[in-house]
């Protein structure tokens, strides 16, 4: 990306912000907050994983298989509760299954 097509971007999001701040002081006031939370996300997000990797970037120990796997659990739940609620969504996710040749999901 050139500097020019940078700044230019830069300059039409701060108009934006400024417009939209004009406009509706409610709305710029939920999204400061909700920027704000995502950077403080962001920021632990990055402490924890230089405590856990280190600066060099390997892992300081055995990774928690027992929390992936139920992690993993959880997700196909999601999954199966999210097609069981559709019927036609469910009729797809079957034919799939069906073309694929793994009738469950224990083959993933």
């Amino acid at each position: 990306m050139k500097f020019g097509g940078f700044l230019l971007g830069t300059l039409c999001g701060a108009a934006a912000v400024f417009y939209v701040a004009s406009r509706k002081p409610g709305m710029t006031a939920l999204a400061g907050a909700a920027a704000g939370k995502m950077w403080t996300n962001m920021g632990k997000g990055m402490m924890l994983g230089v405590s856990t990797r280190g600066v060099s970037g390997k892992t300081a120990g055995k990774p928690d298989t027992a929390a992936a796997a139920s992690d993993h659990k959880e997700a196909w739940s999601s999954i199966e509760s999210i097609v069981s609620s559709d019927p036609e969504v469910k009729r797809e996710t079957e034919k799939i299954l069906a073309e694929s040749g793994s009738g469950s999901r224990s083959a993933h």
